[in-house]
C-alpha cells in the first residue's frame, strides 16, 4: 500500500505531478509516454505488493484460527467431511441454478414483449417475492432441523408427518396470498407505481396462482427429499424442467401471441413439471422414504408447535432479508422514468440472486449434515461439522475479497493512468 506522502504525490487532482508535467518540453511526446508508463508501473507495483502482503497475513491467521479449531482431526476427517459435504451441495447449486434459470428466460421473454411489459414483469416478480416466495421459503426452512434429525435419528413416522403438516401450512398460508394478488392493482396505485406497469403486473400476478399453489406443494417435497441426502433426484428433475421452460415459453407466449400471460403460465408449469418428475421418483425408486408410509390423516392434525416454533421465525428471517432488494424495486417506481428504472432494477435483482446460489447451497449442505450428525447422537461430530463448513464460507470469502481487491487496484491505477494522460494530452494542446 501507498504511504500517505507517495498518496499525496501522485494525486492526479494536485500539484505535484502537474507541475512536473507543465514544466517539461511538451514537444518531447516519447519522453512524456516514457515517464507516465514508469510512474503507473511503480505505483501498480507498490500497490500490488502492499496487497499481498496484507493477504499474506490474512491467510496466516486463517490458517492459525483453523488449526485452532480443529486440534482433534485428521486431515482424513477432515477430507471425508468435505466430501460429503460436497456431495450434497454439488447437486443443490445446480439445482438453484436451474432454477435461476427461469427467471432469467422469463426476464428475456417480457424483455421481448417490450418496455412496460418487462417492467410491469419485474414489478409482479418483486410483488410475489414479497408477498408470498419469501414467506413460502421461509416456512419450509422450518422443516429442516425437525427432518434432518428425524432421519439421522431413524424416526421415518416423524420425518413423512412433518412433510404434510409442512404442505398443509402452505396451503392454508397461500390462500389469502392468492386473494391479495387477485386485488393487487389499487394497492401497487397506492403505493404511487406507474398505471400502464400496474396494469400489466396484475395480469401477470394473476396467471402466477397456478404457480403459488404449485410452489406450496414443491417446496416441502425438495426438503423432504433433500433432508435425506437425496439431492441428485432434484437435480435430475430441475434440468429437466429447465430444458422444457423454454419451448414452452416460446409456444404460449410468441405461437399462442399470450404474451404476459403465457410467460406467467409457463413458470407455473415449470414448477407443475418439478413436481410430477418428483412424484414419479417416489413412486419407482426404493431408495427414498414414502411420505405416505408412517403418516395418518389424524396424525396432521396435532404436534404443529415444534414445526410452528422453528418455521415462524425462520420465515421472519428470510422476509427480513429478501424484502430489503424488493422493496427498493418499488422505491424506483416512484422516480420520473419509473418504466425504464423498475425494469433496470428487476434485472439487477435477478443477477444478485445468482450470487446468493453458492451461500445458499452449502447452507443447506451444512443444515443436512449437522442434522443428522445430532438425530444420530453424535454431537461432537455435527460440530467438526459446522467448524468445517464456517472454515469453506470464511476461504470463499477470502477468494471473493481478494478478487474484488486487485480488480479495484488495477481499475483505479487505469483510472489514474487515463486521467494523466487527458491531462497531458491537454496541457500539449494549450
Amino acid at each position: 500500500m501507498c504511504t500517505e506522502a507517495e498518496s499525496r504525490g501522485d494525486n492526479i487532482n494536485g500539484d505535484t505531478m502537474l507541475s512536473k508535467v507543465v514544466g517539461s518540453d511538451y514537444n518531447n511526446n516519447e519522453e512524456r509516454i516514457e515517464m507516465r508508463t514508469s510512474n503507473g508501473g511503480t505505483d501498480e507495483s507498490a500497490s500490488n505488493n502492499g496487497l499481498l502482503a496484507f493477504i499474506h497475513g490474512l491467510l496466516y491467521h486463517f490458517h492459525n484460527l483453523f488449526i485452532a479449531l480443529l486440534p482433534n482431526l485428521s486431515l482424513s476427517e477432515v477430507k471425508e467431511e468435505l466430501q460429503s459435504i460436497t456431495k450434497i451441495s454439488f447437486p443443490i447449486i445446480m439445482t438453484s441454478l436451474m432454477i435461476y434459470s427461469r427467471s432469467v428466460i422469463s426476464m428475456l421473454f417480457l424483455g421481448r414483449q417490450g418496455k412496460v411489459e418487462l417492467a410491469g414483469g419485474s414489478l409482479a416478480l418483486g410483488f410475489a417475492n414479497i408477498t408470498a416466495n419469501s414467506v413460502l421459503k421461509g416456512l419450509t426452512m422450518g422443516m429442516d432441523p425437525i427432518c434432518c434429525q428425524a432421519y439421522g435419528a431413524k424416526r421415518y413416522s416423524l420425518l413423512s408427518q412433518t412433510f404434510f403438516r409442512a404442505t398443509c401450512l402452505l396451503l392454508v398460508v397461500a390462500m389469502p396470498i392468492a386473494i391479495l394478488w387477485l386485488n393487487m392493482g389499487p394497492i401497487l396505485q397506492l403505493l404511487g407505481q406507474d398505471p400502464q406497469v400496474t396494469k400489466v403486473a396484475q395480469v401477470y400476478m394473476v396467471f402466477s396462482i397456478p404457480e403459488l399453489l404449485a410452489q406450496a406443494h414443491l417446496n416441502p417435497l425438495r426438503t423432504f427429499l433433500r433432508t435425506q441426502g437425496l439431492t441428485t433426484p432434484i437435480t435430475v428433475v430441475a434440468s429437466c424442467a429447465a430444458v422444457l421452460h423454454l419451448p414452452v415459453n416460446y409456444f404460449l407466449a410468441i405461437h399462442l401471441n399470450l404474451g404476459v400471460k403465457g410467460i406467467a403460465l409457463a413458470t407455473g408449469l415449470n414448477s407443475i413439471n418439478m413436481i410430477l418428475g418428483l412424484l414419479m421418483y417416489l413412486l419407482f425408486s426404493k431408495k427414498p422414504l414414502k411420505p405416505w408410509e408412517g403418516a395418518s390423516f389424524l396424525s396432521t392434525f396435532h404436534g404443529w408447535k415444534p414445526l410452528l416454533s422453528l418455521a415462524l421465525p425462520s420465515c421472519v428471517s428470510v422476509c427480513l432479508e429478501w424484502w430489503w432488494y424488493e422493496i427498493m424495486l418499488f422505491l424506483c417506481g416512484l422516480l420520473r422514468n419509473p418504466q425504464a428504472t423498475v425494469a433496470t432494477m428487476g434485472i439487477l435483482i435477478q443477477t444478485l440472486g445468482f450470487l446468493y446460489v453458492f451461500p445458499f447451497s452449502l447452507s443447506i449442505a451444512l443444515t443436512t449434515r449437522i442434522g443428522h450428525s445430532l438425530g444420530a447422537g453424535e454431537p461432537t461430530k455435527a460440530r467438526s461439522t459446522a467448524i468445517i463448513g464456517f472454515s469453506i464460507a470464511l476461504t470463499f470469502g477470502v477468494m471473493a475479497f481478494i478478487f474484488l481487491m486487485f480488480g479495484y487496484v488495477r481499475f483505479a491505477i487505469g483510472l489514474k493512468q487515463f486521467h494523466v494522460g487527458y491531462y497531458l494530452e491537454l496541457h500539449a494542446l494549450t
